[in-house]
C-alpha cells in the first residue's frame, strides 16, 4: 500500500487475518467431536509430575461428566468427588480444550477466591497454552489481550477467571460457566443468592447451547444424625454446599461389577479393613466387598473394576430410578433433570490408593481417640474418602443421671491419689462468680476437686453485713478471687498436713456490661502483686473459627465501641468453644477418666448435661438452662494445654507434676489476706506468644 511501510503492511495484514479467522470460528459449525475426544486429541494436562496428555484410562469416571458439557438437553453438570480423582483437569482444562478446538464461546471460570483464581491463570492455564501447540496458537497475537484473569483468543473467544462476589456473577454473559471448589464458597453471596443460581443466570441468554459446570469435594457436615435415605443414591442433608445441587439433579453413582459373581455395587467411600491396633498391619487389610457374595477385591484388582476385564465389564454411571444388569445395560427410568449430577467416591480416585485411605483414616481415629479433637477425621473424609462428614458430637444428649451414677468416693474438698497438680476456672455471672477446681492426673485423667459460688464482697452494708457482688459494677469485688482462689489450698487425702494450690486460675472476661472491663483492671492487680503468672484470663469463641487457643492483647483505645481499656497490655486467651466442647465430650465418655465427687448433687450433672452438639455448634437444650459444670470443665481444659500437659512425657514427667515435692504445709495456705507489694510494676505490652502460648 502506497505510503505504509513494509512492516506497518506486515501488521496490518495480521490484523485483517485475525479479524477474519475469528469471524470465519464465529460462522463455522462446531467441529462434532466428543468432549473426551477433544481431550485425548488436543489437551495437555498440568499435574505435579509435569505436563502430558490426557488419559482416560486413569479416571474412566471422568469420561461421561465430561461428555454431557456438550449437551443440549442438560443445563448444568455437577460433579461431586474427592481429592485426586482428576476432577479439576477434566472439568476446567479438558473443557477448556474442546471449547477452545471445537466450540468457541465465551467462558467464565469462578474460583473461591481471588488468590485461587490467580493461582490457576499462572500454574495451570498458562502451562496450558504453552505445552499444547494446538491451544498456544490460538491465543492472540496482541499482548494487551491477555492478563492474569482474562484471556483473548484469536477467534475472538474471551476467558475470564473470576471469584464468588455479586458484582463478579451478575455482569457478565457467557456461553460456558464453571465453578471449581464449590463448598469452599460461601451460600449466599453478598445477600444476592447461591453462587450456582447467579452464574447459571450467566448463561440463560444462550438457551440450550449454554452450559454451567460445578465440581467440588463435600467439605459440608451433616445436620441431621437420624436422617435415613428414601432412595440410595440420595445426599444426606448438610448445610449448604454442592450436596444440595447434586441433590437437584439425576444422582447418578459409580458403579463396579464384582469379578466374582458379576453382581453390581457402588464403589464405597473406604475400604473395608481390620484394625488390627498397628496401623500399617491394619492398612495390608484393606479390601473392597461384594454386596452380592461377599467376595474380597483386593488393591491390585482396582483396575479391572474400573475398565472392565475377562469377567466383568467397565465401571458405569447409574442414575437414581435405574438399575444395571449383568451385560451392562441401564434399567429401570431416571429421574427427570435437567441437571445431570455425579458423585463419586474415595475407593475410586483414580490418583488414590486403598491403603493411603485406610492410613489416613486410622491416623485421624487415634488423633480422635487421644484428643477429642475430630479436625483430621473431617478432613479425610472430605477429602479422601468424598463424603459429608458427621460430627461424632452431633446430636448426642446425655441423660444426667448416668453421669451421677458414676460418683466415687473420697474425702470432700480433698486430693485424692492420682491428682498431681491442681487448675481452677471463675465463671462471671450477674451476682456471683462460680468457681470450679479440677485436679489432674497423666494423660490427661481428672478429679472434680471443689465446685463452690462466691457471693460475698468485702464491702460493708450500713449494718456492718457484706454486700453481695457485683462483677460488672465493683472493681474491688473481685479481690475475693485472689483470697477464695488462687490463694486456696487443698489437703491430701493421704497427708492432710499438706495441700495443693491451683497452679493457675482461668477467669472468663466476657459477660454483662462493664464485667471484661473489671476483668482487665483486675488482671491489672493481679499482675502488680506478682501474680501474673498464675491468673489468666480466657474469653470463648463458640464460632469454631480459630485455633483450640490463642492468645492475643486486645487494644480496645480509640474504639468508640469498646466499653473494655485495653492497651495491648492484657493478655487474653481465646478459646475454640467448640473444638475444646467436642473434646470434653468425648473425654465424659471414656469409663473412668473423669471422676466425680459423691458430694456433688443432681444439679451438678443437669449442668453438664444442658447443651447439645448441632451442626452449628454447642446449643443449650432448653432456653434459660445452667450450664456453667460444663464451661467451666471447658476452661479447665483449656488451661491444661496452656499448661502443655498435652506434651508431657509421662515416662519422665516434670518436677511441677511431683505433688511430693511440690506440696505445701496447709498452715502455708493464704486466706482471708491481700498483700500489696509496695512497688507496682506496669505490664510490658506483647505482641507475640510468650511460654504459655500454643
Amino acid at each position: 500500500m502506497e505510503g505504509l511501510s513494509h512492516n506497518s503492511a506486515s501488521t496490518d495484514a495480521s490484523v485483517i487475518s485475525s479479524i477474519m479467522l475469528a469471524g470465519i470460528s464465529r460462522i463455522a459449525p462446531p467441529n462434532r467431536m466428543r468432549v473426551s475426544e477433544a481431550a485425548e486429541k488436543y489437551a495437555t494436562v498440568i499435574s505435579a509430575g509435569g505436563a502430558s496428555g490426557w488419559d482416560a484410562s486413569i479416571a474412566p469416571y471422568m469420561i461421561e461428566p465430561m461428555d454431557l458439557l456438550s449437551s443440549r438437553r442438560h443445563e448444568a453438570v455437577i460433579f461431586v468427588g474427592p481429592a485426586r480423582t482428576g476432577k479439576s483437569m477434566a472439568l476446567l482444562d479438558c473443557w477448556l480444550t474442546y471449547i477452545l478446538t471445537c466450540d468457541p464461546g465465551d467462558t467464565i471460570f469462578y474460583f473461591s477466591s481471588e488468590n485461587n483464581a490467580k493461582d490457576f491463570s499462572g500454574r495451570r492455564l498458562r502451562k496450558l497454552h504453552e505445552n499444547s501447540k494446538v491451544l498456544g496458537d490460538l491465543l492472540s497475537t496482541r499482548s494487551h489481550d491477555n492478563n492474569i484473569c482474562t484471556t483473548i483468543y484469536r477467534n475472538g473467544m474471551i476467558l475470564s477467571l473470576g471469584w464468588p462476589t455479586s458484582s463478579q456473577l451478575s455482569q457478565r454473559d457467557a456461553r460456558y460457566v464453571g465453578i471449581s471448589d464449590y463448598d469452599s464458597i460461601a451460600d449466599n453471596i453478598d445477600g444476592e443468592g447461591a453462587a450456582f443460581d447467579l452464574a447459571k443466570k450467566r448463561v440463560q441468554t444462550m438457551m440450550s447451547a449454554g452450559m454451567a459446570m460445578v465440581e467440588s469435594s463435600p467439605k459440608r457436615v451433616i445436620t441431621h444424625p437420624d436422617w435415613r435415605a428414601e432412595h440410595p443414591h440420595d445426599a444426606p442433608p448438610v448445610d449448604g454446599g454442592i450436596l444440595l445441587l447434586y441433590q437437584r439433579g439425576d444422582r447418578r453413582r459409580w458403579y463396579w461389577q464384582c469379578l466374582h459373581c458379576g453382581a453390581w455395587f457402588e464403589a464405597p467411600a473406604i475400604p473395608e479393613y481390620d484394625d488390627l491396633g498397628d496401623i500399617e498391619k491394619s492398612v495390608d487389610t484393606a479390601r473392597v466387598v461384594c454386596r452380592g457374595c461377599g467376595a474380597i477385591h483386593e488393591p491390585q484388582d482396582k483396575r479391572l473394576l474400573q475398565l472392565g476385564g475377562p469377567n466383568n465389564h467397565p465401571g458405569i454411571w447409574v442414575p437414581a430410578g435405574c438399575a444395571v444388569d449383568a451385560n451392562g445395560i441401564l434399567t429401570g427410568e431416571a429421574v427427570r433433570s435437567p441437571i445431570a449430577s455425579f458423585w463419586v467416591k474415595g475407593c475410586a480416585a483414580g490418583f488414590q490408593q486403598w491403603h493411603s485411605l485406610v492410613r489416613n483414616h486410622l491416623n485421624a481415629i487415634r488423633v480422635f481417640e487421644k484428643t477429642g479433637m475430630e479436625n483430621e477425621l473431617i478432613t479425610t473424609t472430605h477429602q479422601d474418602q468424598g463424603m459429608p462428614y458427621l460430627p461424632k458430637r452431633l446430636g448426642v444428649t446425655r441423660d444426667a443421671l448416668d453421669l451421677l451414677n458414676r460418683v466415687e468416693y473420697w474425702p470432700k474438698r480433698e486430693i485424692p491419689k492420682g491428682v498431681r497438680y491442681l487448675t481452677a476456672a471463675v465463671d462471671i455471672q450477674g451476682n456471683r462468680f462460680v468457681v470450679q477446681v479440677v485436679g489432674w492426673g497423666a494423660h490427661g485423667e481428672r478429679w472434680l476437686v471443689d465446685r463452690y459460688n462466691l457471693r460475698w464482697s468485702t464491702r460493708l452494708t450500713g449494718n456492718g453485713e457484706p454486700e453481695p457482688v457485683n462483677p460488672g459494677m465493683y472493681p474491688e469485688d473481685w479481690d475475693v478471687i485472689i483470697t477464695e482462689v488462687v490463694h486456696k489450698a487443698y489437703p491430701l487425702s493421704w497427708d492432710k498436713d499438706r495441700g495443693l494450690k491451683p497452679m493457675l486460675v482461668a477467669v472468663d472476661s466476657g459477660g454483662a456490661d462493664g464485667v471484661t472491663d473489671r476483668a482487665y483492671k483486675f488482671w491489672k492487680k493481679c499482675f502488680a502483686r506478682g501474680l501474673g503468672s498464675r491468673v489468666i484470663l480466657v474469653k470463648g469463641d463458640a464460632k469454631g473459627t480459630g485455633p483450640r487457643i490463642h492468645k492475643s492483647y486486645p487494644d480496645s483505645t480509640g474504639r468508640k465501641d469498646r466499653q473494655a481499656n485495653a492497651r495491648g497490655e492484657i493478655p487474653v486467651y481465646l478459646l475454640n468453644t467448640l473444638i475444646l466442647k467436642d473434646a470434653l465430650a468425648a473425654d465424659l465418655d471414656r469409663p473412668g477418666y473423669i471422676h466425680f465427687p459423691q458430694w456433688l448433687g443432681k444439679w451438678f450433672f443437669d449442668e453438664l448435661t444442658a447443651e447439645v452438639r448441632t451442626a452449628s455448634g454447642w446449643e443449650p437444650l432448653k432456653r434459660g438452662e445452667r450450664n456453667e459444670a460444663f464451661d467451666l470443665f471447658v476452661y479447665n481444659a483449656a488451661i491444661n494445654l496452656i499448661l502443655g500437659a498435652d506434651k508431657i512425657n509421662w515416662d519422665f514427667p516434670p518436677a511441677w507434676t511431683d505433688v511430693e515435692r511440690v506440696a505445701i504445709r496447709m498452715n502455708e495456705s493464704v486466706q482471708g489476706v491481700i498483700h500489696d507489694r509496695p512497688t507496682i510494676r506496669k505490664p510490658t505490652p506483647r505482641t507475640q506468644s510468650d511460654s504459655w502460648g500454643l
